[in-house]
């Protein structure tokens, strides 16, 4: 799914393009206090699901995962790592 990752001091927030939404992508987002763990995974599917790209997994304290397809995925995990504790400036791109 296709779209964009805001982080702001209390969430984190995953808005799909227009065009993802119209194909079922939905918005998503989650406090940063309910992060359990940011991490990647590796790729599992077709064209359709991000190809071979490497997933940012984002593990919820509720038990619950949520993946996404991003540019400069290992870049993205620090800072969503750091953001658990305070950093703020996401790399978009």
């Amino acid at each position: 799914m296709g779209g964009r990752l805001y982080l702001t001091g209390e969430r984190l927030l995953f808005e799909p393009t227009h065009i993802d939404a119209l194909t079922g992508g939905r918005a998503w987002q989650a406090p940063l206090s309910a992060i359990a763990t940011i991490s990647t995974q590796a790729a599992t599917g077709g064209v359709f699901s991000g190809g071979l790209r490497t997933r940012l997994r984002i593990d919820l304290r509720d038990g619950s995962t949520e993946l996404f397809v991003v540019n400069k995925v290992d870049e993205i995990v620090a800072v969503l790592q750091k953001a658990v504790g305070g950093s703020t400036e996401l790399p978009n791109g």
